[in-house]
């Protein structure tokens, strides 16, 4: 098991039970996709932006989460640093500090994401649950408040406040997004929270074993071949014309609000299955098995090996090809060989072979003369 399985394993260890949220719109709760002419959001990539983004939100709640990534704070560390100016952790579950009430309503709906990010829940229903009381409650506050409640799995208290927050003025600019991103958002969370919201509900009415689960039907969706059966990489015509055509983008917007509902995340793998990313799919499916500990899920499984099959039988990627060093054009096999380095062309040998005699044959006639001077002199 690698270190990013083991994190993902300890994340879900310490998240608090029943962790699931949705529009949540705290200082860095800004829309990370871009809308399109069409109005349509574009997915994120899997890896790295869109995990990079799940995985900080996911640990935010984990107590043993560092608090700094060397001399930056991580996003855990953001959230603990602002709570901790205005709320000190422990001692005021049932009481806010003055601090807080001194704010405003728009920074206390802020705080209260943060507390929610934390998993301090109790205290952030502490802090809004006053706001109900307001002649013109605020979209943030009951959208917000009716998350809270969606944590202490209070269902119907959640889908109540989440329904009134619409009744009133809906926000026209989310912190940190432009018009189109705010517009796709507010209808994700109207249409698709929604019917999360009441997907859950009825859930826990029904009481279905955690062993019987199966994809979260969301848009209504079976994800099956033409002849009915699931098979990765396919899916019928019918069923395909239910998803909406950013389909993707708008799961991964619930997850980044409910970043500990892995019902979402496996919703998430088999979209991506079903438009042929195997490999990426396969990586959704194995961080639930090891990381979201779905192994007790029958549907789930049979469909994770499926998809790891598919994905193993793709081509392998070529690897990147290797340049080679520049050793010249080969000879031709009819051609001359190159002359050897290091040798010089003959008519240059031998004319420096001849000076070399010469020279030699005049230091003897030199010689000779000398012993003949010598001889005459005496």
């Amino acid at each position: 098991m690698n270190c990013r399985i083991a994190t993902i394993g300890l994340i879900v260890l310490f998240a608090p039970l029943g962790s699931l949220q949705a529009g949540l719109y705290g200082p860095e709760d800004f829309v990370p996709f871009t809308i399109g002419a069409d109005k349509l959001a574009e997915e994120l990539p899997y890896v790295p932006n869109f995990k990079s983004l799940l995985d900080e939100r996911a640990s935010a709640a984990n107590p043993i989460s560092p608090l700094k990534d060397g001399d930056k704070l991580t996003y855990r560390g953001r959230l603990v640093e602002r709570v901790e100016a205005l709320w000190p952790a422990g001692g005021f579950a049932s009481k806010t500090p003055a601090a807080v009430l001194a704010l405003s309503q728009d920074r206390q709906v802020a705080l209260a994401t943060d507390l929610i990010r934390l998993g301090r829940v109790d205290d952030a229903l502490t802090l809004l649950q006053p706001r109900v009381q307001d002649r013109t409650p605020d979209f943030f506050a009951l959208v917000t408040l009716a998350q809270a409640h969606a944590l202490k799995g209070d269902w119907e208290e959640a889908i109540k406040l989440h329904s009134f927050a619409f009744e009133g003025r809906l926000p026209n600019k989310l912190t940190g997004s432009n018009e189109a991103q705010t517009t796709w958002a507010i209808n994700v969370e109207k249409v698709y929270v929604t019917r999360w919201l009441k997907l859950r509900f009825e859930e826990s009415k029904t009481g279905v074993q955690v062993e019987n689960h199966d994809v979260m039907p969301l848009f209504s969706t079976r994800f099956v071949n033409d002849r009915g059966e699931y098979e990765p990489g396919k899916l019928a015509a019918g069923e395909k014309a239910k998803l909406p055509k950013d389909a993707v983008a708008i799961v991964q917007q619930l997850l980044l609000w409910s970043p500990e509902d892995g019902r979402l995340l496996w919703l998430l793998g088999e979209l991506t299955a079903a438009e042929g990313r195997l490999r990426e799919a396969s990586e959704i499916f194995d961080q639930l098995t090891w990381g979201r500990g779905f192994t007790n899920r029958k549907i789930f499984m049979e469909h994770r090996t499926l998809v790891n099959k598919a994905a193993e039988a793709l081509p392998k990627d070529k690897p990147a090809d290797i340049p080679l060093p520049d050793i010249g054009t080969p000879a031709k096999p009819d051609s001359k060989p190159p002359e050897k380095p290091g040798f010089l062309p003959d008519s240059v040998t031998i004319i420096l072979v001849a000076s070399l005699f010469g020279i030699l044959v005049l230091g003897l006639v030199a010689l000779q003369i000398r012993a003949i001077v010598r001889r005459w002199n005496r």
